[in-house]
């Protein structure tokens, strides 16, 4: 369960896509490192942040890894981070400790980053530094990490619930199977968002919540909205606004590709799926596919083309429909460099 944000092979962002024969192509999720912790870039529901957040400066970012070389053996130190450049400040976000929550400025916006790996934590709340500051909680769908299935409001329940994920063990070795996103929705009107697996039960980070937590949750689950059928036909560009994406990325097996700096890319490949394609359900893909992700300011359109099959399948969101691609799709992820 314990994530290693340092060099990474395939597409974490979204699914794995397999060994990558031959050389290894190296690629980075949005992450920084400090006090021997790792810290992810959240997107989700909730308010963005401002300057008016900030606390002070922790440390200056020492290396910024993409683009820097590094060989797929190197292990992250403190003071590297995915994306931010060297000499960046990094700061403290005011009202939570600095073990769970850092903020830096980068590609013009400034980014939330919150702790996934602790090694030391023995419970919740060496992860969470949410006690007392949580004014309800919402279940949120699979489907974007946006959609509300229920929440809780009523103070006396909510702080119940927060104090049983605080105080629950903490196991980074156990798995699960994903059934939704439980969003602990904060005073000052931002959030934090943790996977849900029903099945262990378990919040993300290996928090292996209580029964107790696990029946309300899944109550709420259970009241969620049922299905919307897929459409007939889909303009993918349009649906999902990929013209304002800030970067894409592109990950395969042969040749390796990673994030494609150009921002002309973007509208390239969002141009190519602006057309109506006839939907069909969701195939089941082999291990080669390639993924082409469009990341933005607050989340991600993580789309698998397979070539043999030639069809591209909506991952996230999961909407659990695919398309025939574009002649000019195709070519583009064909020749990307």
């Amino acid at each position: 369960m314990r994530f290693r944000m340092g060099l990474l092979v395939a597409a974490l962002l979204a699914v794995g896509c397999g060994p990558i024969s031959g050389r290894t192509h190296i690629d980075y999720v949005d992450f920084i490192r400090s006090g021997g912790l790792d810290y992810m870039a959240v997107w989700g529901p909730g308010r963005a942040l401002t300057d008016a957040d900030l606390g002070p400066v922790q440390f200056h970012v020492r290396t910024m890894l993409s683009g820097a070389g590094k060989e797929p053996s190197y292990q992250p130190k403190d003071g590297d981070a995915a994306f931010v450049p060297s000499g960046t400040p990094v700061y403290a976000v005011q009202g939570y400790a600095a073990t769970f929550r850092l903020a830096a400025h980068h590609d013009g916006r400034l980014v939330l980053y919150e702790v996934s790996d602790n090694p030391r934590a023995r419970t919740g709340r060496a992860l969470l530094d949410i006690g007392g500051k949580v004014s309800t909680i919402a279940m949120t769908s699979t489907t974007d990490g946006r959609t509300v299935l229920g929440r809780i409001v009523e103070p006396t329940q909510v702080a119940t619930l927060v104090n049983l994920v605080l105080d629950a063990p903490v196991d980074d070795q156990r798995h699960g199977e994903l059934a939704g996103f439980v969003s602990f929705e904060l005073r000052d009107g931002t959030a934090t968002t943790q996977t849900y697996y029903r099945d262990v039960p378990m919040l993300a980070r290996g928090i292996l919540v209580p029964r107790d937590f696990a029946a309300v949750m899944d109550q709420l689950l259970a009241n969620g909205p049922t299905p919307t059928p897929i459409p007939a036909a889909v303009n993918l560009s349009h649906r999902y606004g990929l013209d304002q994406a800030i970067r894409v990325s592109i990950k395969r097996q042969d040749p390796p590709m990673g994030v494609l700096q150009d921002p002309a890319a973007v509208q390239r490949f969002a141009a190519a799926l602006d057309v109506d394609l006839p939907t069909m359900p969701a195939p089941a893909l082999p291990s080669n596919y390639t993924i082409v992700i469009f990341e933005f300011a607050d989340h991600y359109v993580s789309l698998a083309y397979d070539p043999p099959g030639n069809t591209v399948t909506v991952v996230v969101p999961g909407d659990n429909f695919a398309v025939r691609p574009t002649p000019q799709f195709t070519e583009l992820v064909r020749s990307a460099h």
